[in-house]
């Protein structure tokens, strides 16, 4: 049996446009994760139709609790 520790982290995210700021929490293990998370549920926020940034992102990280997952070793 393995066991992994991961460490999940808080991203307090700010989306910036021309029109608007939008200020999110995103929760995630690494940064990688979090750009997944923004680019499914506010892609339409970053880019316009011809596929141009039209958003400015920035971010600050804090360390969340451990997650302890256990599973088989194949």
């Amino acid at each position: 049996m393995e066991i992994i520790k991961r460490t999940r982290k808080r991203y307090l995210v700010t989306i910036e446009s021309k029109i608007h700021t939008i200020v999110i929490v995103v929760i995630a293990y690494d940064d990688e994760d979090m750009s997944r998370i923004l680019r499914n549920q506010y892609g339409r926020l970053l880019v316009d139709d011809n596929g141009n940034r039209i958003a400015q992102v920035t971010f600050t990280v804090t360390e969340l609790g451990k997650y302890v997952a256990k599973g088989d070793s194949d």
